[in-house]
């Protein structure tokens, strides 16, 4: 089975507001908490650290059942039609980048370094993160930090393409190579005529939805900022999925049924 040729998929970035209601944000608030804890500020080990969980762990761990539990939260909402629209009619959900995020700051998290998320899966395999912010953020808690234009900085770009393998994979050994600084980001948005970056103000209940090929980062902008719970959703085409397994990447995937 072979991909469709890269990027075959329109470049996708919409803030979609006011999708979930407030059970659904209560609930997914509910499972973060159950497995991630409340965690206490400063304690032994965590300083430094995100607290995060993939879905492939939290099942492993019993925290969470078969997914399709987590599934029906999205079944019939606009965040469904998304993905559909952008990949098709037969999804699949990757559990090992499914993730839960705890963001606090006073353990002193090291904020996520500016990436595309084609690091993850391949420069040509068309996927979509669904991050869903389960508080307020980018007033008091630190929401994402965006770029609007696909292939921004298009020479930064260019150098995952060339670092890729044959499948399109970025070399483990060199995925750090694809992470840059908030001020090396901010210094080259300043060169354009218009700032291409932004910072997301969203509510519980609305989330972004963006491929694989937008480069962003934790926002950098607040001071004495708050904490922030979330979940990212990723997901590509079944015929993606199917063609990740069958070149051997070692993410896991799921039909979305």
């Amino acid at each position: 089975m072979s991909l469709d040729p890269p990027h075959a998929v329109p470049p996708t970035l919409r803030v979609l507001e006011n999708v979930l209601p407030p059970q659904t944000i209560e609930i997914l608030n509910g499972l973060n908490a159950w497995a991630l804890g409340d965690r206490p500020a400063q304690s032994a080990g965590l300083a430094g650290r995100k607290s995060e969980k993939t879905l492939r762990d939290m099942i492993a761990e019993g925290t969470i059942g078969h997914p399709r539990g987590l599934f029906a939260l999205f079944k019939g909402t606009e965040i469904e039609a998304v993905w559909h629209e952008v990949l098709g009619p037969d999804i699949a959900l990757c559990l090992s980048s499914t993730i839960m995020r705890d963001f606090n700051p006073v353990n002193r998290p090291t904020p996520a370094r500016w990436h595309y998320d084609a690091f993850l899966l391949g420069m040509s395999t068309p996927m979509l993160n669904t991050w869903v912010p389960l508080n307020d953020v980018g007033v008091t808690a630190p929401g994402m930090t965006m770029c609007r234009i696909p292939h921004w900085p298009h020479d930064y770009w260019q150098r995952a393409v060339e670092i890729a393998d044959e499948n399109g994979m970025i070399p483990a050994t060199r995925q750090e190579e694809v992470k840059y600084s908030n001020d090396e980001i901010l210094a080259l948005a300043e060169k354009e005529p218009e700032s291409p970056i932004f910072d997301t103000v969203l509510n519980a209940g609305d989330v972004i939805v963006f491929d694989h090929q937008h480069i962003h980062g934790t926002q950098h902008s607040l001071v004495n900022a708050g904490r922030r719970r979330s979940l990212e959703i990723r997901v590509v085409s079944l015929k993606s999925a199917l063609h990740l397994r069958d070149v051997g990447n070692p993410h896991m995937f799921i039909p979305f049924e």
